[in-house]
């Protein structure tokens, strides 16, 4: 038996690399490889089991909190409050060693506590930031290597898709794994801050500071804040104290969104 499970990942694992290779789309790799693991571990009976079992895995009330808070995602990008957050990050954190770069990190941060995937965080800092840090000469691998580290921070702090899937097929609490995720996600936050700040302070010249913010614009920065922070604070504050769930949640926030006239 264990050789032949050994023999079954070693096969599924070269399957997979080798489709990859010759440019098959992810989720037909990962299709095919299961079903070809199934059928050498479990014999022909697996191909009917490929029948239903999507379908069972899919059919959960708990999943349908994905479609909802990619949704939320996607009203900030249009209602414009993805730009505002990328705005009162910049203004707020610009002055730091490293100027826009911890507005990077900063914004990714934000915008994943209200959408949870990181490919959705990630594109859309991404669309506002490149422009900016292009026209300011920002070094470019650490401008693109900050955005793909703010976009590794969308699994962990909540709420989180990943979590979601997981409690969704462990039975676990997805509120407690999203709160028990918070505080890793801050700590992560802080160290990619951290170590931007290392090398903006070893190699000024490729890392320029902001403008020192006025009052003015600390005010403009906070208003332009203000309706992400409120919606992460519905979302998340009604997750904790039991008064919705993780599905009703995304739909609230989709709806916070929605009537909020932006």
């Amino acid at each position: 038996m264990g050789e032949s499970l050994a023999l079954d990942l070693i096969v599924s694992l070269g399957l997979v690399l080798l489709l990859l290779a010759c440019g098959m789309r992810i989720y037909a790799v990962l299709g095919l490889a299961g079903a070809v693991s199934g059928y050498l571990l479990v014999g022909p009976q697996s191909l009917n089991m490929i029948k239903f079992i999507p379908f069972t895995a899919s059919n959960s009330w708990t999943l349908t909190a994905i479609p909802l808070f990619v949704l939320v995602g996607y009203l900030c990008l249009e209602t414009g409050l993805s730009e505002g957050l990328y705005s009162g990050a910049a203004t707020l954190l610009g002055k730091i060693p490293g100027g826009l770069l911890h507005a990077n990190i900063g914004a990714c941060a934000i915008f994943a506590t209200i959408t949870g995937s990181p490919s959705a965080t990630a594109a859309t800092i991404s669309a506002v930031a490149l422009p900016e840090m292009e026209k300011r000469g920002y070094d470019e691998q650490m401008t693109l290597g900050s955005l793909a580290a703010g976009g590794v921070i969308g699994p962990i702090i909540p709420p989180s898709i990943n979590f979601i899937v997981f409690g969704s097929m462990t039975g676990l609490s997805i509120g407690k794994l999203f709160f028990g995720g918070m505080i890793p996600g801050i700590i992560l936050t802080l160290m990619f801050m951290a170590y931007i700040l290392y090398w903006a302070i070893r190699n000024p010249a490729g890392y320029p500071k902001g403008e020192t913010p006025t009052l003015k614009n600390i005010r403009i920065a906070l208003k332009n804040l203000f309706p992400i922070f409120l919606v992460a604070l519905i979302v998340l504050g009604g997750i904790y104290f039991g008064i919705f769930t993780p599905t009703e949640a995304g739909a609230v926030g989709c709806a916070s969104l929605s009537s909020s006239g932006v």
